[in-house]
């Protein structure tokens, strides 16, 4: 039986980590307190750190991928249409996930509806606006200002959709993941062999020639309809995550010699210091824009190197004793507690250390904004409670996850597996 792959943990835990850091020092100021979203764009002292969500993407698309191929081999596909395939999958996901998801919904509900000052009329409106964000309306565009869904369709709504904010993330799998399923299905030579290269080559080689992040917040308008790029690149990333599998699955009998282990451990020791560097320094130092100052495109292409030779599991970096270790299992399980979470978790905190009601700012001295905007400087004391704010919020993110993780595969899953309505395995 083949050793599990510890080092894969150890990086789920880390980009939820990631996460929090965004959130609280870039997003949370920007968007919690004063900042107007043309401000927010040009003030991104950490907008390199979102480079984490195509290795979190390609981790998820090779094991949608061997999951998919473990049911080939058992024949449990054999005269299953696509569309019933894809839908088996997400229901799996979906069910699965439903008490945690119902749980980060309901706090970010309560979290947002106290640091907005919502009346309790306003309450039902905006827990709608929450299943809205879960359904998938934000990410897709439909509630960013196409206009034809009520109260989802005009653009001071869509700011209002930022309620749970993970379930953007989360709904943004369940779609692209039922697509990928779905194309897998159809005609995996096809969808793997030029369907997937020609979407993954057109897409971000428009991305890089004009100089545009593929981020949730950049709308990609098409006449009058608008789709959040980031959706299209988490489609991207879980089909590289397939054609990883592949290429893995291809080498997997291959005797490595020391000097191929060592030429792929100087490989995996560039893309590791390249996507650890990018996403946790600030793109403002020094050091960033001096020695790694690369943009978001050879970063996009050292991520697929870094998330490949880590599946691949052979170089020394990958299988550092330090990372590769069964004391990671345990985090990288809770990766996606901590994830749903931490949003309202740092609300919270923000309103226990009274960030609440400070001004529009800018985060440091010499960050440029929009010239239609005007911003002050933030106070020592406000800088200090922020990142106050990051260290409790990860503490009790942490602690709570693992709650959370415990109470749902220990209480809830195994109450909820006995119902004869929860089939997961559908």
């Amino acid at each position: 039986m083949k050793e599990r792959n510890y080092t894969i943990e150890f990086y789920r835990f880390m980009f939820a980590i990631n996460f929090i850091l965004v959130h609280a020092i870039m997003i949370f100021p920007l968007g919690y307190m004063g900042f107007t979203m043309s401000a927010a764009k040009d003030a991104y002292i950490y907008e390199q750190a979102f480079d984490v969500i195509l290795p979190f993407m390609i981790f998820s698309g090779y094991f949608m991928m061997q999951g998919f191929k473990k049911k080939q081999a058992k024949g449990l596909l054999n005269g299953v249409s696509p569309a019933k395939q894809a839908w088996g999958y997400l229901a799996g996901r979906i069910k699965s996930l439903m008490p945690l998801l119902l749980i980060g919904i309901f706090a970010g509900w309560l979290a947002n509806g106290l640091w907005r000052g919502y009346t309790l009329a306003q309450y039902p409106e905006y827990f709608i606006s929450c299943i809205g964000e879960f359904l998938g309306l934000q990410i897709s565009g439909i509630g960013m200002g196409n206009g034809f869904v009520g109260a989802w369709g005009s653009t001071s709504a869509a700011v209002k959709l930022l309620c749970s904010t993970p379930m953007w993330f989360i709904s943004g799998i369940f779609i692209s993941g039922y697509a990928v399923y779905y194309l897998l299905a159809k005609n995996e030579e096809r969808f793997l062999g030029w369907i997937l290269p020609v979407i993954t080559i057109v897409f971000l080689g428009s991305c890089w020639m004009t100089d545009t992040l593929p981020l949730w917040n950049v709308i990609l308008e098409i006449g009058q309809f608008a789709v959040n790029t980031d959706l299209i690149l988490m489609f991207i990333g879980l089909g590289i995550g397939c054609e990883i599998w592949i290429a893995v699955d291809a080498l997997k009998k291959k005797n490595w010699s020391s000097g191929g282990k060592l030429a792929l451990s100087a490989v995996q020791l560039v893309a590791t210091a390249v996507v650890l560097i990018r996403t946790w320094v600030s793109v403002n130092s020094g050091f960033m824009q001096n020695y790694f100052n690369i943009g978001w495109g050879p970063t996009l292409i050292y991520s697929i190197i870094f998330c490949f030779l880590i599946l691949l599991d052979v170089d020394y970096v990958s299988r550092c004793p330090i990372t590769h270790n069964k004391i990671w299992k345990v985090p990288g399980q809770m990766a996606l507690y901590i994830y749903v979470i931490h949003f309202p978790v740092l609300i919270f905190t923000a309103l226990a250390l009274g960030l609440k009601g400070s001004a529009a700012r800018s985060m440091a001295n010499g960050v440029v904004v929009s010239e239609d905007v005007t911003l002050g400087i933030l106070t020592q004391p406000d800088i200090q409670k922020l990142f106050l704010t990051f260290g409790l919020t990860i503490v009790i993110s942490i602690i709570l996850g693992y709650a959370l993780m415990k109470l749902n595969t220990k209480v809830i899953q195994p109450w909820l597996d006995k119902a004869p309505w929860f089939d997961t395995k559908r």
